[in-house]
């Protein structure tokens, strides 16, 4: 932080500091004085999730889930429904069953 804000006006905010992409935008847009901004992306961003969301479900058969996992050297690790590796968009935004 310290040698950030040298440079320019530095924001830091915890590892998973919002429940979601709305809470985090609404929240930027505010710190930002661009509310007006924010709010007309999130109205787009719900448009587009809805069309991805449709067309995910178009693939998917009923109750069928959807995992997020990562093999690394002689482990593997699956993730949540967090900002870590996807699992916001996917379960969240996308609505499919983990």
């Amino acid at each position: 932080y310290d040698v950030y804000k040298k440079i320019a006006p530095t924001l830091v905010y915890p590892y998973n500091s919002f429940k979601d992409a709305h809470e985090e935008i609404t929240t930027l847009a505010k710190v930002l004085n661009k509310e007006e901004e924010g709010k007309a992306f999130l109205a787009s961003f719900d448009q587009r999730i809805e069309a991805a969301r449709k067309k995910v479900k178009s693939v998917l058969k009923e109750n069928e889930t959807v995992s997020i996992m990562g093999a690394f050297k002689n482990d593997v690790f699956v993730y949540g429904n967090g900002i870590y590796r996807g699992g916001q968009a996917l379960y969240q935004q996308l609505k499919v069953n983990p």
